[in-house]
């Protein structure tokens, strides 16, 4: 009786998963479509960086809002396609949303007009180490994935001042506030 009714919950439970945790995985390398906002920060207080196997702490970095195809970035328990700008794992702080909006941060000052941006090759972040990133940025460039150009930086770079924020609370607020500027109201989020 016991296991009918242990069987009866999981049956539950995966009746009740969303239509997306199946979606087959898009295919990679993608570029970014958009690049809406960028600015650059120093951190008061250094914090690890989680999103790449070194786990290199986090002493200034460049903020990021871009447009991707939804696709790669819906929620998965599983790999999924890293996001990477240049040759950096970038930490995606916003979550699903059907109107492709990424909230993202790379621990390290980019060139953007020298560094791509594009969904890499399925994976768990934190297990990229550097030699995997170079890897997957030749097949970005391989691909034909090239930087936004100077005009798009431009519009995207609202200041060219570095911010200082004070410690990783506040980042993680600054990353909040560029979510709700630009993931419109009305989209779908998960």
């Amino acid at each position: 009786m016991k296991h009918l009714q242990r069987l009866s919950l999981l049956l539950l439970l995966l009746a009740c998963l969303p239509a997306w945790a199946d979606a087959p995985l898009p295919a990679t390398p993608a570029a970014a479509q958009r690049l809406l906002h960028v600015a650059q920060f120093e951190m008061e207080e250094p914090f690890p960086f989680t999103w790449h196997a070194e786990k290199v702490p986090v002493r200034q970095g460049t903020m990021l809002v871009i447009e991707v195809a939804p696709e790669l970035i819906l929620p998965r328990q599983t790999a999924e396609p890293v996001l990477y700008v240049g040759g950096h794992t970038a930490w995606r702080v916003s979550g699903y949303n059907d109107a492709g909006i990424v909230v993202a941060f790379v621990p390290t000052l980019v060139d953007l007009s020298a560094a791509p941006i594009w969904f890499g090759s399925p994976e768990l972040p934190e297990r990229v180490t550097g030699e995997t990133a170079a890897r997957e940025l030749q097949s970005a460039r391989a691909a034909g994935i090239v930087p936004f150009d100077g005009d798009t930086l431009e519009r995207a770079a609202q200041t060219d001042e570095l911010r200082v924020l004070a410690h990783r609370p506040q980042l993680l607020n600054t990353l909040h506030e560029l979510s709700q500027r630009f993931i419109p109201a009305a989209a779908n989020r998960r």
